[in-house]
């Protein structure tokens, strides 16, 4: 920071009549990032801060860093998971009441969502020791998916025609075959190779493990009598849909091509994003603090840094002089900051040995060059003595190192080889691609962009995790026909296929990105109009199916939706998603059915 100099202990700066100190302080390791390190570090800030204010009633005091960043975030994702979590359970619960009118679905739907919570965290903590805020977040809403189990179980058991000692057999077939098809779906993520997908998907799967587990298991023997609970509107509604909906006529085509149609617009609209910093919402006073600071400090965050690559240190130094040079020759208002600005190679040390030997070897020449600029002569004889009396040894990295030990970050070892690490500032609009160029000029010399190479790796994760949607699809469809054949099953892949497009198309109109998380939203609104189209094949447009797949659409509208107005982008756009393919899956799920002539 070129405009602070050492004040006592601190250094300080002088600008537009304030003084400013310079505090700079550090977490060991990784320990920034994690929950205790940036906890430690924001508490430490408000102490600080308060201490301060407690001094020097009218200073001013602003931090900022990775440490207050990362802190803010975990604790606005923890504040939405509870909230979140309150009003899905809230409104499921309500919504349980209003249709059974009864305490009963209450107490087991309550305790096969804890279970399959506490399941899933238990097997993410086995498999990682840890589990990530980000799956918890995504995991509170595994709650509208366990449910689904319980909704079927509950509506053949209250509204359906079988006994109750009989009710598991019936939603036996439709329960196995969404449970095969909905760990089918999560278990290729496993795959993907990104630790928070590979989190989520062991959460998903344990859960709805437990949660099918629970209701073959405690179902059949709590709910052991014939309840006494009236038909109501809510009750009737579903089955009435479903069955308009599966009659022959020619609307049962058009509504949804025309959807379809709709959608397309969308669909070249589509933009995808991979930039790491379009997932996060960061406090727009904790940035306009930090850009303030930077300001004060006179400080661009460089793009990235470069890597001089050598056999030894010599060579690397020599390496950054002359990718230096040719950085000063292309962007001369960039200031370059490397080892080679505090210690010359030893081969420019003895060029500039070489050039002042030749001034100081004729002492006339010299006196005279000093009366010219009207410095005494008698300068000139004494620099020409202390030149020759000076042992001219050059000056060495050690040397360096003992005199300010912070230098010594700018050199990477590991084993024999070894790196210079160096960057420049000064400019608010550095393309990274040419700093990139200027590396590629030099031999040895890679310039590095941590965001470029974050986003790459969000690219790669996001191909993959399309494919395995794909490959995943293809083998549920594979299980489809093996179950249904051919025909039905290709009947079958037609609402989750349309719901898909919809909300592609929905994205693309809105504006939304497409990135990794997006990917996941798609792989739930697949499952879910293969869970829908599972469950109407098995019981047809009877009463208690059409309830449940009505009950589940509603209840992922609790959960998924919800998202939607989370202030955390990632989360705003997988809840827009996931959202739109819920509505569309659900209204889309009677074409998984046969026409029927003269159906009412």
């Amino acid at each position: 920071y070129p405009e602070f100099l050492p004040d006592g202990p601190y250094f300080s700066a002088l600008k537009d009549g304030k003084r400013y100190y310079l505090v700079r302080t550090a977490l060991s390791g990784s320990a920034a990032f994690g929950a205790t390190g940036s906890a430690q570090a924001s508490r430490a800030v408000r102490a600080a801060k308060e201490a301060a204010h407690a001094a020097c009633s009218t200073c001013g005091f602003e931090a900022t860093g990775a440490p207050l960043f990362a802190d803010a975030a975990r604790r606005s994702a923890q504040t939405e998971s509870i909230w979140l979590s309150l009003a899905s359970t809230l409104l499921i619960m309500t919504l349980i009441a209003w249709v059974f009118r009864s305490f009963a679905p209450h107490v087991l739907a309550g305790l096969q969502l804890v279970a399959s919570v506490l399941a899933a965290s238990a097997a993410v903590i086995l498999c990682f020791g840890s589990i990530q805020v980000i799956t918890l977040v995504f995991g509170t809403t595994l709650i509208g998916i366990a449910i689904d189990y319980a909704f079927l179980y509950f509506a053949e058991y209250w509204f359906g025609e079988a006994a109750p000692e009989q009710v598991m057999a019936a939603v036996k077939p439709g329960l196995y075959m969404g449970l095969a098809t909905g760990v089918v779906a999560f278990a290729f993520l496993l795959l993907a190779g990104f630790p928070a997908l590979t989190q989520f998907a062991v959460f998903s799967v344990a859960g709805l493990l437990e949660a099918g587990l629970l209701v073959v298991l405690i179902f059949p023997v709590s709910l052991t009598r014939f309840p006494q609970v009236p038909v109501n509107a809510a009750v009737l509604w579903p089955q009435r849909f479903i069955q308009a909906a599966c009659r022959a006529h020619w609307r049962r085509a058009a509504l949804p091509i025309a959807a379809l149609i709709l959608a397309v617009p969308g669909w070249f609209m589509l933009r995808s994003s991979d930039d790491v910093r379009s997932l996060q919402s960061l406090p727009p006073a904790m940035l306009a603090t930090d850009e303030h600071i930077r300001e004060t400090l006179g400080q661009v965050p460089p793009p990235g840094f470069f890597l001089e690559e050598a056999g030894d240190l010599q060579a690397a130094l020599q390496r950054e002089e002359v990718l230096f040079a040719k950085v000063q020759d292309g962007a001369p208002q960039l200031a370059t900051l490397g080892l080679s600005r505090f210690v010359p190679s030893a081969g420019r040390q003895e060029a500039s040995l070489a050039a002042w030997q030749k001034v100081f070897s004729d002492p006339a020449a010299l006196r005279a060059a000093f009366t010219h600029l009207g410095l005494p002569a008698g300068l000139a004889d004494r620099s020409v003595e202390e030149w020759r009396q000076a042992d001219r040894n050059p000056f060495t990295p050690a040397q360096a190192f003992a005199a300010a030990p912070d230098l010594k970050r700018l050199v990477i070892t590991d084993g024999d080889k070894l790196a210079l690490l160096s960057t420049v500032t000064g400019g608010s609009d550095i393309d990274p691609a040419t700093l990139a160029g200027y590396a590629a000029a030099v031999p040895g010399v890679s310039f590095v962009d941590p965001l470029g190479r974050i986003a790459t790796t969000f690219q790669r994760l996001r191909i993959r995790a399309t494919w395995l949607v794909i490959l995943g699809y293809l083998l549920i469809s594979a299980l489809l026909v093996w179950r249904y054949g051919r025909r039905d099953a290709v009947r079958m892949l037609w609402p989750p296929l349309l719901a898909l497009g919809v909300t592609l198309g929905a994205l693309g109109l809105l504006g939304e990105p497409l990135n990794i998380f997006v990917v996941v939203a798609l792989i739930l609104i697949l499952g879910l109009g293969r869970d829908y189209a599972v469950f109407l094949r098995e019981g047809g447009t009877r009463r208690s199916p059409a309830l449940a797949v009505s009950l589940s659409a509603l209840t992922m509208l609790f959960s998924f939706g919800l998202l939607a107005v989370s202030a955390t982008p990632v989360l705003h756009v997988f809840g827009i998603a996931t959202l739109v393919g819920i509505l569309a899956s659900f209204l889309s799920a009677p074409l998984s059915l046969p026409p029927v002539k003269g159906q009412t």
